[in-house]
């Protein structure tokens, strides 16, 4: 899903030149920011709390390096910075 909505915005726009991976939140179960604190968690809450506001970030962003070390002057083209 991540990689055609990354293909999705070169096929439109041409090229993608910044990436803002905004994402966080609470306990996805419970849909509040006001929810208990990780220490009071079970299991599955804590790792469904890390998959949002972790591992999503992690694989949105390596989808958008893979684009960006092909592009010239992205992270792997000349003069490319990250």
């Amino acid at each position: 899903q991540v990689e055609s909505m990354v293909q999705e915005i070169v096929d439109q726009w041409g090229g993608l030149d910044i990436l803002i991976n905004n994402a966080g939140g609470a306990q996805p179960s419970k849909g509040t920011v006001d929810s208990s604190p990780p220490t009071m968690m079970d299991p599955q809450e804590f790792l469904q709390l890390l998959q949002l506001n972790v591992v999503s970030v992690h694989i949105v962003t390596s989808a958008v390096l893979r684009l960006a070390m092909t592009q010239d002057g992205g992270a792997g083209g000349p003069g490319g910075h990250i």
